[in-house]
């Protein structure tokens, strides 16, 4: 879902999309059970690590040696992509939208239960397709061997197989009887199982990682570093084709570094330079910025190149808070920056001595960070809260300002700091909101805080004034908050995720959204998220009337 550049600079924090990863890596370990419910999350099993079964209820991706044998994996409701790279005994496919499965493996039993389309373009082999829905189809890849398909009663493969005259070549038995078309050999196989790639830190050598290959064979093995910001964007290829020119030779032992805002592809090529398989690797192996802290000078050193230090006209700016100063450096341009073991390195020099737990953010264009220096025998303290709050406030870039003011004053009003014996009960609560986020009361809280800076010096100051603004806005902000619903509720939960065309619940009526829009007009113009649900109505009547192609 593409937000018009106009929405968004109006609604900077409201239309921005959770794309945060999750990564869980196990190693050499015995797990009973996995259950992956949050999107994007990425999990791998190393060595001699056992699993019983997984359960899979967001779309993520899973990556284990071809040593781990996973006996059972679920895949849920909900799930509308799923990259596999494993051995699998049992898949079992339930969910409830069309699904995407990519990756490459051997998988010994798959039952499609679900009613919807199912593409199975991973790569590798099925023992049993199970067609246990008689109302699901699948699409089979062209790099996919299928020892045999089971047909629902009354079925024939044409009908449960959307290009079985394309694949029919790779189906060795339908209803174990033989098939004639079936060519033996049209899918290579792999004596010494998929190939695989991973990526491993370099100890003691900052920002450097090493690439973990398996099953190589007599190919060569090179790697692209591909950058998330060069348009138009670079071609990573694919199977069959000529690895990218840009790719670099890698051999065992090789040490690179893994650079912010770069997806890392893994490839596996023949003598003429064709791609036999490739791998996309993920970056939670990416380090976070280091920090030394030597007197008044703090040196920051990152794994980045330097154009990415202002991308999109967005400089680099850092935050140092401490209980005696808190200090901000803005415009950290590339000019700023040495290179000290390939890596990007820069001194800062601070207006005070670091004095207990130091709190410093990085706000680079492209990635942010935020880390406790000095934390382990020193908690988060009220005073250094109220410092970044205040450094924040006045800080004159409203889009890096408003990032990060919600965690600031998050922690203050719920009393996250000191030994949390002043913790708010009510803060636990899923759904309890210690402030609004909206735009015209955060712009409130702004303008009041500043306006009696010198008199707030406690958190408990801070929540007074947090009070008088919600008093003072509780009506307008209320007729925003039930538009807001009225319009959200048209469409699917994470409807972002849908593509254009499909994002709106199928009980939706022209009545639904014309009442959402009244209820909008009566949105004081101060909200500026105004503009983008009017963008979300003026799509979901585009939708409805069939011109975004549902």
């Amino acid at each position: 879902m593409t937000v018009p550049e106009t929405v968004q600079t109006a609604v900077q924090t409201f239309a921005a999309y959770p794309t945060t990863r999750m990564t869980i890596v196990f190693q050499d370990s015995s797990i009973a059970v996995i259950e992956i419910s949050r999107k994007d999350t990425y999990v791998q099993g190393m060595g001699n690590t056992q699993v019983t079964s997984v359960a899979i209820m967001a779309n993520s991706e899973l990556y284990f040696d071809t040593n781990v044998i996973l006996p059972n994996v679920k895949i849920s409701k909900g799930v509308t992509h799923i990259d596999l790279n494993a051995t699998i005994k049992n898949v079992v496919i339930e969910s409830s939208d069309d699904i995407h499965i990519t990756g490459s493996g051997d998988f010994e039993n798959v039952t499609v239960s679900t009613n919807k389309t199912v593409d199975f373009a991973a790569k590798g082999s099925i023992g049993n397709l199970n067609m246990e829905n008689g109302t699901g189809t699948v699409e089979l890849g062209n790099e996919l061997n299928v020892s045999n398909v089971t047909l629902p009663p009354g079925k024939t493969a044409n009908e449960v197989i959307s290009n079985f005259e394309g694949v029919k070549d790779k189906i060795e038995k339908v209803d174990n009887v033989d098939n004639p078309a079936y060519i033996p050999g049209q899918v290579p196989e792999n004596p010494n199982g998929h190939f695989t790639a991973g990526v491993s830190k370099v100890e003691g050598r900052y920002g450097y990682v090493s690439l973990n290959v398996k099953n190589q064979g007599s190919y060569e093995v090179k790697y692209l570093q591909k950058d998330r910001f060069v348009t138009p964007p670079t071609n990573p290829g694919a199977i069959g084709q000529q690895v990218p020119k840009g790719a670099v030779s890698f051999k065992d032992g090789d040490q690179i570094i893994q650079y912010y805002g770069h997806e890392l592809f893994v490839y596996q090529v023949d003598a003429a330079g064709t791609i036999n398989d490739m791998k996309e690797l993920d970056d939670h192996t990416i380090a976070p910025p280091r920090y030394e802290l030597v007197g008044r000078s703090l040196t920051v050193t990152v794994p980045m190149i330097p154009k990415h230090l202002s991308n999109y006209g967005d400089s680099t700016n850092l935050f140092i808070t401490t209980e005696n100063f808190a200090q901000s450096f803005a415009d950290l341009t590339e000019d700023k920056w040495t290179k000290v073991d390939g890596l990007l390195s820069i001194t800062l020099r601070l207006n005070g001595d670091v004095k207990g737990i130091t709190k410093v953010i990085t706000d680079f264009p492209s990635v942010k960070f935020m880390s406790y220096l000095n934390r382990e025998s020193n908690p988060v303290t009220e005073k250094l809260l109220l410092n970044e709050l205040y450094l924040l406030l006045k800080f004159d870039q409203p889009k890096t300002r408003s990032f990060y003011i919600y965690d600031s004053m998050h922690y203050l009003a719920c009393g996250y700091y000191g030994d949390f014996s002043n913790m708010d009960d009510r803060c636990k609560e899923p759904d309890f909101k210690p402030f609004q986020s909206d735009s015209l009361s955060m712009a409130t809280y702004r303008q009041e805080l500043l306006r009696n800076e010198l008199s707030i010096t406690t958190a408990i100051d801070f929540k007074r004034i947090i009070a008088k603004v919600d008093l003072q806005l509780k009506d307008k902000v209320v007729t925003y908050i039930k538009a807001d619903k009225q319009v959200t509720d048209l469409f699917k939960d994470d409807f972002y995720q849908y593509d254009e065309g499909n994002q709106l619940k199928p009980e939706t009526t022209q009545r639904d959204i014309d009442t959402a829009r009244l209820a909008v007009n009566q949105v004081s113009d101060e909200f500026t998220e105004k503009m983008y649900l009017n963008w979300l109505l003026d799509t979901a009547g585009r939708e409805l009337s069939g011109e975004s192609g549902r």
